[in-house]
């Protein structure tokens, strides 16, 4: 038949690989999970890593070029006719520590170390 043709398909062998430092994650697991809807494998690490949650931020900052131009030449009587839109974006952050692996019970979920003071921008309220 015109347009047909007969192929030789080749059993291709395909693999991941990532590779993870044992002090990256304490007591990592690997777990795989079979998704029935779509026959695909999910692979999924679990572990723990020693951290800070630093304190929750919001910045705001003009919505666009217009704005800003706004924010910073239009004088204040425009301004309160006229005034600036904002956007407010909430931060989030955490400060890892990947190697610290102290010698503690397995099942010790918060540890106390002195440090010294972090990033200005989390840890005090000057503008």
């Amino acid at each position: 038949m015109e347009g047909i043709r007969e192929v030789t398909l080749d059993r291709i062998q395909l693999g991941w690989q990532q590779a993870l430092s044992k002090t990256a994650l304490l007591d990592a697991r690997m777990n795989r999970i079979e998704d029935i809807v779509t026959g695909n494998f999910i692979y999924r690490i679990d572990g723990y890593i020693w951290g800070e949650h630093l304190p929750e931020k919001n910045i705001s900052y003009p919505s666009d070029w217009w704005q800003a131009f706004k924010a910073r030449w239009f004088p204040e009587w425009l301004l309160k006719r006229y005034p600036a839109k904002y956007t407010t974006q909430h931060i989030t952050a955490s400060i890892i520590y990947p190697g610290l692996n102290p010698s503690i019970p397995d099942r010790t979920w918060r540890l106390k170390m002195w440090i010294n003071e972090y990033n200005e921008f989390w840890s005090s309220e000057r503008n």
